[in-house]
C-alpha cells in the first residue's frame, strides 16, 4: 500500500519523466494478475471504500507521503494511505492533457485499463477526453488514441455512445496529415467495417455502419474505401453480403454500394440491381426509400459508361418522363435531371449535337414549369400540403433544367421565381422589377418555397450575370431579416455558389453570410462554415478582416460537431497553407474580442451594429469563452511565436497603457489589459525549451532527426529569452505596477499574477538585472509576499 501511494504521489511529480514512468508504472500494476495487486485495486475501486481508521479523510487529504517517509515516527500501513478512485480518476484526466507528449500516452492508456476492469468509470466525460485525444497536436497520441478507441469499441461494441465516439473521432483520422495515422485509422475501419461486415458477427458491423451514415460521415468512410481499392483490400464477397441485405438495411448497405461504386470494380450483379431498384422505386415518397434512390443514382452514375445502350435508354426514359410529370421527390429532382444529361452524353458521341438534344428535352420542360408556375402564383387562396408539394417539385425542375439549358429560360422565369423568393413580409422589395406591377403575382406562400424559390434563382443565375448581380444585395438583405432557417440555409447556398463566377459583386455581402456562423440554428452555422471552408481551400475566398475571427470563435461554439470541424479546418489545413496565421492576428484577437475602439493600429475594422450583437464576446461573462480561444490558439504556437508573443503583448498592451496609447479610464483597457496580463501569466505561452529538460520528452527512432533541429531551435531561443527580452519586458512591468499603483487599478492583483511567474523563471535574471537598484528588488519581493498572503487569507 505505502509503495503504491509513493508511486501515484510521483505522478504529480514537478518532472515530466518521473511523471510518465510512474504513470506507467501504475499501468503494469492494474494489468497485474498478483493478488495483492489486485487487492489494493479492488479496495481503491471497489463501490464502498471502508476507511475506519480514526482521522481517515483528513489523513487522505492533508498527508504527504514524502514528509511521511521523512519523519522519524513508525508509518502506519492502512488503507487510509490509499487515495480514492475519485481522486485518481481525476489525477489522470489532469495527466492526459499534460503539456508533455509522453505523460498525456501513459495516462490515457491508464484510464482506459481502469475502465477495462472497472466499466462504471466509462463515463460520457470520459469517452470525450479520449475521443479529444484523437485530435492531439502530436502524431504519437493520435495514432495511440485511435488504437485504444478501437480497443474500446472491441469491449463495448454494442454501447451507442462509444460507437458515435469512435465515429467522430477515429474515422476522421483517414485524411489526417501524418502517414502512420492514416494508416492506423484505416487498419482500425478495415477491422470494423470491412472485415465485421463479412466475419461471423456481422451485425457490429452494420450498427457501425448505420452510425457513421446517421452521423453524416460517410465522407470518411468514402476516402477509406478509395484507399483500400488501391491496395486491392476490399474482401470479394463484401459486394454480394451488401446486396444480399439491401432490404433488412437499405441506407447503410446502399451507402457502401455507391461508395464502393466510385472508387472500386463494380460487376454486372450490381449494375442489374441498381436498374432494377430504380424501376421499382423512383416515384417513391418513402424517407428511406429517396434516400436510397439517391444512392443508386450514384451507382449508376459511377458506372454508365460501362452500361449497354438499352440500358442507358431505359435509364433515360425513367429520369425523363418522372421530372418532366413532377413525380420525383425535391430531394430526387437534381441528380435526375443531371443523369439525364449524362445519358445524352453518352449516346451522343458529337459535343454539339449532345447539347443540342439536352437543350430540346429541357426547352420543353422549363415551358411545363412556366405555365404551372404562372396559373398557380396567381391564385389568391391559401397554399393546400398537395399543391404545396407540387409547386416545390414544379420551382425546383425549373432551376436544375434551367442549369442545363440556360438559353431557354427568359426574365419572365425570374420575375416568378422572384416573387415567390422575396416574400410581400420580408420587408425586402423585389431586385428585378415587374414592367407591369399590375400583373404582379401576389399570393402568400410558405418558407418552403420561398427556400426552394431561392435555390432554383441561384441555379438560374450561374449562367445569366446580370441577373445575378441585380439579386446579389436583395438576397443580402434577406439574409439579414427573414426568420426561417430554410431560406437563411439557402441563400448562403446561393451566394457562396456564386463566389465563384462573381467575387466582385458578392464582397459587399460576405459580412453577412460570415454572420451566420453565429445563426441561433448549428445546421445553418454547419453549412455555412462547409461552404467557406470549400471556398477557401479552393482559393475562392481570402481571410480578411473579422473573417478569421468568426472562425475562431467557433471553438467555442456550443455544437460540438461544429467546434471539431473548425479546429480541425485550422489545424489540419490552415495552419498547413498559412502557419503563421495565429502569430499575425493573436493581438488583434484580444483587441478585437474586448471590443476595444480607439487604438491607432488594432481593431480598426467597421462593424453592423448587427455583427457587433452577434459576434460580441467583451465583457466578464464571456470571459472563459475568450480563453477558450486564446488558449487553443497559443496551443497551435511553437517556442518561436511564443516568444515573440510574449514581447509585441508586453509592448504593444503594457507599454500602451504605461505610454497613455491606451487610457485606464477606458473600461474596454482594463479589459484588454486583464486577458493581456492573463495569458503572459498561463502556463501555455511559456516556453517548452525553458520548462523542461530535454529529456523530458523521449522520442521514436524515426523522430530523432527532427528532435534534434527541435532542441537546437529550442537552445537558441532560450538564450536570446533570457537575456534581451528580460531586459525588455521587467522595465515595462514594473512601470505599469507604478501606473496601476498611483491609479489605485483593480487589475494590480493580474499584474503581480504575472510578476510572480516572472520571478518563478527568471529570477536570476531579474535579480541581475535590478542589482543596482535594491529598493525596488526588495519591493517587489515584499509586493509578491504580500499578494500569495491575500491568496491565501481569500
Amino acid at each position: 500500500m505505502l509503495t503504491f501511494a509513493v508511486i501515484f504521489g510521483q505522478c504529480s511529480d514537478q518532472s515530466a519523466t518521473v511523471r510518465a514512468k510512474a504513470l506507467s508504472i501504475l499501468g503494469e500494476c492494474i494489468e497485474s494478475s498478483d493478488r495483492s495487486v489486485v487487492e489494493i485495486f479492488d479496495i481503491i475501486f471497489s463501490e464502498e471504500v471502508d476507511r475506519q481508521t480514526t482521522g481517515a479523510e483528513e489523513l487522505e487529504e492533508e498527508t504527504d507521503i514524502v514528509e511521511l517517509l521523512q519523519g522519524e515516527e513508525p508509518i502506519n500501513i492502512t488503507a487510509a494511505l490509499l487515495p480514492k478512485a475519485s481522486v485518481i480518476m481525476n489525477l489522470l484526466k489532469e495527466r492526459a492533457v499534460d503539456e508533455k507528449v509522453h505523460v498525456r500516452k501513459n495516462a490515457l492508456q491508464l484510464l482506459l485499463s481502469v475502465t477495462r476492469r472497472h466499466r462504471r468509470y466509462l463515463t460520457q466525460d470520459l469517452l470525450k477526453l479520449l475521443g479529444n485525444a484523437c485530435r492531439d497536436v502530436s502524431m504519437l497520441i493520435r495514432r495511440n488514441s485511435a488504437q485504444m478507441m478501437t480497443d474500446l469499441l472491441c469491449e463495448h461494441s454494442e454501447n451507442e455512445a462509444v460507437q458515435k465516439i469512435w465515429a467522430r473521432s477515429v474515422l476522421p483520422l483517414v485524411i489526417d496529415g501524418e502517414t502512420r495515422v492514416q494508416e492506423k485509422a484505416l487498419e482500425c475501419a478495415d477491422q470494423f467495417v470491412l472485415r465485421s461486415l463479412v466475419g461471423n458477427d456481422s451485425q457490429k458491423g452494420w450498427i457501425l455502419l448505420e452510425v457513421i451514415i446517421e452521423l453524416g460521415l460517410d465522407i470518411y468512410l468514402s476516402k477509406a474505401v478509395e484507399m483500400w481499392s488501391r491496395q486491392q483490400q476490399i474482401p470479394a464477397q463484401l459486394l454480394r453480403t451488401l446486396l444480399s441485405n439491401s432490404e433488412q438495411r437499405p441506407r447503410a448497405a446502399l451507402t457502401l454500394v455507391a461508395i464502393f461504386a466510385r472508387h472500386a470494380t463494380i460487376d454486372n450483379n450490381v449494375k442489374k440491381f441498381a436498374l432494377d431498384y430504380l424501376q421499382e422505386n423512383i416515384g417513391s415518397t418513402n424517407s428511406v426509400n429517396i434516400y436510397c434512390i439517391q444512392q443508386v443514382y450514384k451507382v449508376i452514375a459511377a458506372t454508365l459508361p460501362s452500361m449497354s445502350k438499352e440500358n442507358v435508354q431505359t435509364i433515360r426514359e425513367i429520369s425523363s418522363r418522372f421530372v418532366a410529370n413532377s413525380q420525383l421527390s425535391t430531394n430526387v429532382i437534381t441528380t435526375a435531371c443531371d443523369m439525364v444529361v449524362f445519358c445524352i452524353q453518352q449516346q451522343v458521341a458529337d459535343e454539339d449535337k449532345a447539347r443540342k438534344e439536352a437543350a430540346e428535352w429541357a426547352g420543353e420542360i422549363i415551358s411545363s414549369s412556366g405555365e404551372f408556375l404562372s396559373i398557380h402564383l396567381r391564385k389568391q387562396e391559401n397554399v393546400s400540403p398537395e399543391e404545396e408539394e407540387q409547386l416545390a417539385r414544379w420551382i425546383f425542375t425549373l432551376g436544375c433544367v434551367g442549369l442545363h439549358c440556360p438559353q431557354q429560360v427568359n426574365k419572365r422565369h425570374f420575375l416568378l421565381l422572384q416573387h415567390a423568393a422575396f416574400q410581400p413580409e420580408s420587408g425586402v422589395d423585389a431586385p428585378i422589377p415587374f414592367s407591369q406591377p399590375q400583373s404582379q403575382p401576389k399570393r402568400k406562400l410558405p418558407p418552403r418555397l420561398q427556400a426552394a424559390a431561392v435555390i432554383s434563382l441561384g441555379k438560374l443565375s450561374v449562367q445569366h450575370e446580370e441577373m445575378a448581380k441585380r439579386l446579389i444585395p436583395g438576397l443580402g438583405l434577406l439574409l439579414e431579416t427573414t426568420p426561417h432557417e430554410a431560406v437563411r440555409n439557402n441563400i448562403v447556398c446561393c451566394l457562396c455558389d456564386w463566389v465563384i463566377h462573381y467575387a466582385t459583386a458578392i464582397d459587399p455581402v460576405m459580412p453577412q453570410v460570415t454572420a451566420c456562423l453565429r445563426d441561433p440554428t448549428p445546421a445553418v452555422r454547419k453549412q455555412t462554415l462547409v461552404l467557406l471552408i470549400h471556398l477557401l481551400q479552393e482559393d475562392y475566398l481570402k481571410i480578411r478582416g473579422t473573417f478569421f475571427f468568426r472562425i475562431l470563435q467557433l471553438a467555442c461554439d456550443d455544437d460540438e460537431s461544429l467546434r471539431d470541424l473548425a479546429l480541425f479546418y485550422v489545424t489540419q489545413r490552415l495552419l498547413h497553407r498559412k502557419p503563421t496565421i495565429i502569430q499575425q492576428h493573436f493581438i488583434e484577437c484580444v483587441f478585437h474580442f474586448n471590443d476595444y475602439k480607439g487604438h491607432p493600429t488594432y481593431n480598426r475594422h467597421a462593424l453592423t451594429d448587427r455583427e457587433k450583437k452577434l459576434f460580441s464576446i467583451a465583457g466578464q461573462q464571456h470571459t472563459r469563452r475568450r480563453f477558450q480561444i486564446y488558449q487553443f490558439m497559443l496551443q497551435n504556437l511553437d517556442d518561436e511565436a511564443r516568444f515573440q508573443l510574449t514581447f509585441r503583448l508586453t509592448r504593444d498592451v503594457l507599454h500602451g497603457v504605461v505610454e497613455e496609447v491606451m487610457s485606464l479610464k477606458n473600461a474596454s483597457t482594463e479589459a484588454v489589459l486583464k486577458d493581456a496580463l492573463a495569458i503572459l501569466s498561463c502556463d501555455d505561452i511559456k516556453l517548452a525549451s525553458l520548462s523542461a529538460s530535454t529529456d523530458d520528452d523521449p522520442v521514436e527512432k524515426e523522430d530523432i532527426a527532427q528532435a534534434i533541429v527541435q532542441s537546437t531551435k529550442k537552445a537558441i531561443i532560450a538564450q536570446v529569452v533570457k537575456r534581451n527580452v528580460i531586459e525588455n519586458i521587467v522595465p515595462i512591468v514594473v512601470a505599469l505596477k507604478r501606473k496601476l499603483a498611483a491609479n489605485k487599478s483593480s487589475l494590480m492583483g493580474n499584474l503581480m499574477l504575472f510578476l510572480r511567474e516572472l520571478m518563478k523563471d527568471y529570477k536570476d535574471e531579474i535579480q541581475e538585472i535590478l542589482a543596482e537598484d535594491r529598493q525596488l528588488m526588495v519591493e517587489i519581493d515584499l509586493d509578491i509576499k504580500r499578494f500569495e498572503q491575500q491568496e491565501r487569507m481569500q
